[in-house]
């Protein structure tokens, strides 16, 4: 795989995350990239928080799964990748936003 990796996130019309992607584009929070080794439905699954400067995070997508299990396998090898927000692709006939963001290797 080469680096940096160029992806649209998947999941993020769930709940409240169009809500939080606005947010962010307006305050411009630090992404991350987390492993959820429970997700019952991808074994590799990797969620992409908003890290809030006071502490904490929501959720605003996942890695899409194509992608996911290369990632979660360097992840799991102690490899540290972050994410920087590239776009926010705005629908307006639906009024929902998808969200590209950049991956790159962090630290072997």
């Amino acid at each position: 795989m080469d680096f940096p990796v160029k992806t649209r996130l998947a999941g993020v019309t769930f709940g409240m995350r169009q809500h939080y992607i606005i947010d962010f584009v307006r305050f411009q929070s630090d992404i991350g990239l987390q492993r959820e080794y429970d997700n019952p439905y991808d074994e590799n699954a990797i969620r992409v928080t908003l890290n809030f400067k006071r502490g904490g995070f929501v959720i605003i997508g996942y890695i899409p799964r194509q992608l996911a299990g290369d990632l979660a396998k360097l992840m799991d090898s102690g490899i540290e990748l972050k994410a920087k927000f590239v776009m926010r692709i705005r629908n307006t006939k639906i009024k929902d936003s998808a969200v590209n963001i950049l991956i790159r290797i962090d630290k072997i």
